[in-house]
């Protein structure tokens, strides 16, 4: 009996372990990031200021930027600007131009731009949302190059104008880690490197409640979801931001760790469901049976669709391989434990026949 419960056992073990083995996550998505507003060419005309807000407490982040520009010549001055942005929003015509606080209507153009060095560069690595912790993703789709909207603003003798863009933005995204996925939001700051002067920086970040964030740059929580930093000259570097749902322990929307769980309680509730089994008292294992009832509704409800991964092949060995898996270790473990409590109380008893 004890050799074929702990065949049974193993089998378990050899079914869930497979389970997680063949879920190999998608490849992860990089962003396509937007970034700041550069002069097309040579200028004189400076930032004194740059407010930029991402708001990305919906999937698809709503990024403004606003500039106050400044002619400090005694010259009219003609400025083709460059905003680098994801290629679709383009197409889409999900962008939208402010120039001292009117709509500016604006063609989509594209032209060249004149790159320097480490301009695009971004974070290699991804960060864990919870830790903050450096990472790679076991696959990484090729980023997609940005393209640049291109138009004109007049400048009077000494004028200062304020002059926004806002545009939406889809995430990157990993599933390899969390069970839901990992967001990533990219920004390039560097190109703002092109204007004759740049003053302030200030950057607002909001996220959606209860997520975690992690960012190549120190910000500051302002409370409810909102985050900012202030920088008096351009930051070195570009702006990376990685989410995820969660505010309980890491453990817990971990794929390894929500699945070493599963296990655990299938396991443990089966233990104890065969305590009450082998007691002789009948409503203790009346008790049991409707104790298991509910342990087969709590592995359901606690197992998550996403996993083992995203697509079919993972529904298929979730529902038809995994979540059978974890049943049977619970039933298992409740017969082995039943049996091992009867043999240890029918040896108590006969050790007490024997010295009665």
């Amino acid at each position: 009996m004890l050799r074929w419960a702990y065949g049974l056992v193993l089998a378990a073990a050899v079914l869930i372990v497979p389970a997680v083995a063949l879920a190999q996550p998608p490849v992860a998505v990089e962003t396509t990031p937007g970034g700041s507003l550069r002069p097309s060419g040579d200028t004189t005309i400076a930032v004194l200021s740059e407010h930029l807000l991402l708001d990305l407490t919906e999937r698809e982040g709503r990024i403004k930027a606003t500039y106050q520009l400044h002619n400090p010549t005694d010259g009219m001055v003609d400025l083709s600007v460059a905003f680098p942005m994801p290629p679709w929003v383009l197409g889409e015509w999900k962008v939208a131009v402010m120039l001292d606080g009117l709509a500016y209507p604006v063609r989509s153009a594209l032209g060249p731009v004149a790159l320097y060095e480490g301009e695009l560069s971004l974070h290699a690595h991804w960060l864990d949302p919870f830790t903050g912790i450096a990472y790679w993703p076991p696959k990484v789709a090729e980023p997609v190059t940005p393209q640049y909207l291109i138009f004109g603003v007049s400048f009077l003798p000494g004028q200062q104008r304020q002059l926004s863009v806002e545009y939406r933005q889809f995430p990157g995204e990993d599933y390899s880690r969390l069970i839901e996925p990992a967001r990533r939001f990219d920004h390039l700051l560097q190109p703002a490197r092109h204007w004759a002067g740049f003053g302030d920086l200030t950057i607002e970040v909001r996220v959606p409640k209860g997520y975690q964030m992690a960012t190549v740059m120190p910000l500051v929580s302002q409370g409810d979801g909102s985050y900012a930093a202030h920088f008096t000259e351009l930051p070195v570097g570009n702006l990376s931001i990685f989410l995820a749902p969660g505010p309980g322990p890491r453990w817990w929307w971990d794929r390894t760790g929500r699945a070493l769980f599963l296990a655990a309680l299938a396991l443990l509730t089966g233990v104890i469901a065969g305590l009450a089994a082998a007691s002789r008292r009948a409503l203790v294992t009346g008790g049991g049976l409707l104790f298991t009832c509910l342990v087969v509704v709590l592995l359901y409800w606690v197992t998550p669709p996403h996993l083992l991964r995203t697509d079919p092949t993972g529904a298929m060995f979730l529902w038809l391989l995994f979540i059978p898996s974890l049943l049977a270790l619970h039933l298992i473990s409740r017969g082995l434990t039943r049996w091992l409590a009867q043999r240890l109380t029918l040896r108590q008893e006969r050790r007490s026949d024997t010295h009665g």
